[in-house]
């Protein structure tokens, strides 16, 4: 069932890593980062570019010229085994998957040690609720990814006009994070066609998980209107789109999977995605659909009952304005149906599929 707050839940990641990446739904989150020492330059698929595109004409008023910089894609890792031109491949395959990219995003991980203990730490973190991590990088590293974060964001010139206090809290916030070991899986948004994915791996997460993970937040920054630019664009406060979480979530979650395989040259996404809510849902005898495995089972039965197109999830259409946040908000019929029946799976022969009645009710 539906509830006021859509929660964004992962229990496989939970009970394997300790990851909490449900503490936060930063689906339209400014934020930046502050450091005093110089970053390395990220890998950049457009730096040469959009330097290019950066000047303005001599005599050419600035306002005139205010427009959301393309700095290109870049992507830093400084998570071992993974390197930059890996993390650039991951930005490059999924912008390639959009019809409409943002024209700036940085792909950021870096790697967290074990989970402290198993309760929250909002007095580390202005309130956010991750848990605290031991510190899993050296002192150069930890002030690099810090600073690679700020050296992106202060390059940006943004068409819209931006709070610069705002922006300044956002850097402290994504500071914390980073200083003090929060398992953080979010994705920044310093100007509308300028984002970011970023991700603090903890120890023991498999790639594949990781990589599932990653691809879920970067749909999130490629999405244009999720709830924080639909409340600016209707003048609506957020609260009143918090039901329609649910589908960001699995879109999002949905996405991952399928980026995740396709990277790994697999096409086994569907299975991943109705194993996990199948194998969740035998364990926990739990429907409450703030699950985001639950979330992404749903977009696939919608999918399969023709009432939502796997290419638009894909390439990100359904985000291209604010309609969907009245077609699929769960007071509408199709949503309700969903919420009620997305765990109808069942595995034959090994194969995970949705039953005949929940296709076809």
């Amino acid at each position: 069932m539906f509830t006021d707050t859509q929660i964004m839940l992962l229990p496989g990641l939970r009970n394997k890593s300790g990851v909490a990446l449900g503490a936060l739904l930063a689906l339209g989150l400014l934020a930046g980062c502050s450091s005093s020492g110089p970053a390395e330059t990220p890998v950049s698929a457009e730096s040469e570019a959009a330097a290019g595109e950066t000047s303005v004409e001599e005599g050419e008023p600035a306002d005139e010229a205010r427009v959301d910089v393309p700095t290109g894609l870049e992507g830093r890792s400084f998570v071992e085994g993974i390197d930059d031109a890996e993390v650039l491949a991951w930005v490059e395959a999924g912008i390639a998957e959009m019809s409409q990219p943002p024209t700036s995003f940085l792909g950021l991980i870096w790697p967290i040690g074990q989970e402290v203990d198993e309760e929250p730490d909002p007095q580390l973190f202005d309130g956010d609720m991750f848990r605290e991590h031991t510190q899993a990088m050296s002192d150069e590293d930890l002030q690099a990814t810090v600073a690679t974060f700020t050296t992106w964001q202060e390059n940006l010139v943004c068409a819209e006009d931006k709070d610069e206090r705002e922006l300044a809290d956002g850097a402290e916030r994504v500071e914390r994070w980073i200083v003090h070991g929060a398992d953080v899986a979010t994705a920044p948004d310093p100007c509308q066609k300028a984002r970011s994915a970023v991700y603090a791996w903890p120890q023991g997460v498999e790639e594949t998980t990781a990589k599932q993970v990653f691809f879920h937040e970067a749909y999130h920054g490629f999405s244009n209107y999720l709830i924080n630019q639909c409340s600016q664009a209707e003048g609506k406060p957020e609260e009143t789109y918090e039901g329609i979480r649910w589908f960001a979530e699995g879109t999002a979650e949905y996405f991952g999977k399928y980026m995740a395989a396709k990277i790994d040259g697999r096409d086994d996404y569907l299975q991943t995605i109705l194993g996990n809510a199948y194998e969740d849902y035998r364990g926990s005898g739990e429907t409450d659909f703030r699950n985001a495995y639950y979330q992404a089972a749903g977009v696939a039965l919608m999918i399969e009952r023709g009432s939502l197109e796997a290419s638009k999830v894909k390439d990100g259409s359904y985000f291209h304005d604010c309609a969907y946040m009245e077609t699929y908000h769960p007071d509408q019929p199709e949503p309700q149906y969903i919420a009620n029946n997305f765990y109808h799976i069942e595995k034959v022969g090994g194969v995970y599929r949705f039953t005949d009645e929940a296709v076809a009710g």
